[in-house]
């Protein structure tokens, strides 16, 4: 360990945590959980309080280099005041407002000639609303998108035309000026098998191989986003496969879910990486060159009721970890903890030759 340690903040930061283990970092921070298998890969607290809490720790921690994790991209007010304390690593509040604006999204992707959804900012412009779906501006994991016809308050979305097809998403390291793929994945989507409700995200399965041509495709679409709001580092773009198209729905400024997914399938540490990027450190190879064959999968568990976690799932969770070569249960809670319906209770892992 090379005796720096990086600051992560977010909802959730056990798999950036890992991340930053692999590549020798040693790590702190706060998110929601404080789930016992990230408590052991640092020294890490659970904000009771989102995400001002976050900002808390944040100003009584020592300087030190930080990043963010998901759902802090939609509050760039709190990415400014952390990072006049801590040297961010990352999309600064600037930059993050314009990705995150669906309008300037739209706008960057149609006048460059890629498909794109269209959006409206007032429900009164969208036709057919069985069409559309009513998304929050401050959404992270799909949470809270409903189709537009669905009752509910207009305050605080946008609308987004709706393509039916493959959700998937593409990684990306935007580094000296340009932006590199570093793998596609399919997305779990509203599973109901996984307790999710319509439209939230509920894991990834991959690497997804595609042809040169279509590669070629997504990549253009991160070299204009990356150009367009001058990112850099890791970023993602969620997206929909269909019509032989690549439908672009959003882009995830950070280190994101299904990056965990290619760093399972041999891709380097996407931490470092992200540091490499941002501090404009060369690379030593082509990042999707250690991709190997063997397809992994994960899988967020959500309560379909109250549920309490007690000895004997710590100790089922444990026991599989302890049998395998490789993780099989993540974002494990702790003893005694009461998960509410709806809210997720573990990540379960899986791989397969296809």
């Amino acid at each position: 360990m090379n005796g720096e340690s990086i600051m992560l903040l977010g909802a959730s930061v056990r798999a950036a945590a890992r991340s930053c283990r692999q590549a020798g970092f040693a790590c702190h921070g706060a998110d929601l959980f404080a789930d016992v298998d990230t408590i052991v890969l640092g020294k890490f607290e659970r904000a009771m309080e989102y995400p001002r809490g976050l900002l808390k720790f944040a100003e009584q921690a020592p300087p030190s280099r930080w990043m963010y994790t998901g759902g802090l991209e939609n509050y760039p007010e709190l990415v400014e005041s952390v990072s006049q304390r801590h040297e961010l690593l990352g999309i600064g509040g600037e930059s993050l407002r314009r990705v995150r604006d669906p309008l300037q999204l739209y706008d960057v992707l149609s006048t460059a000639k890629l498909s794109v959804p269209e959006v409206a900012m007032n429900p009164n412009d969208v036709a057919e609303k069985q069409h559309w779906l009513r998304k929050p501006l401050r959404g992270s994991g799909g949470m809270h998108v409903a189709l537009a016809d669905h009752p509910g308050s207009s305050r605080g979305c946008y609308y987004q035309r709706f393509v039916e097809g493959q959700p998937a998403a593409a990684a990306f390291l935007a580094h000296a000026g340009g932006a590199i793929l570093l793998g596609i994945t399919h997305q779990f989507v509203g599973q109901p098998w996984t307790g999710a409700r319509p439209f939230q995200y509920a894991g990834s399965i991959g690497p997804v191989s595609l042809s040169a041509k279509f590669e070629a495709l997504i990549e253009k679409i991160g070299i204009a986003v990356t150009d367009a709001f001058a990112l850099t580092g890791l970023f993602g773009i969620d997206g929909v496969i269909a019509d032989d198209q690549f439908w672009p729905v959003e882009v995830n400024p950070r280190y994101t879910s299904s990056i965990e997914i290619l760093e399972r399938a041999g891709l380097p540490s996407a931490v470092d990486l992200h540091v490499r990027a941002c501090t404009q450190q060369p690379l030593s190879t082509s990042p999707r060159q250690s991709l190997q064959d063997i397809v992994h999968g994960k899988a967020v568990v959500f309560a379909n009721s109250e549920v309490g976690i007690g000895t004997s799932f710590e100790q089922f969770t444990q026991q599989h970890n302890a049998a395998s070569t490789t993780l099989q249960f993540a974002d494990i809670p702790q003893r005694g903890e009461s998960i509410e319906a709806g809210h997720p209770i573990a990540t379960v892992f899986a791989q397969g030759r296809d």
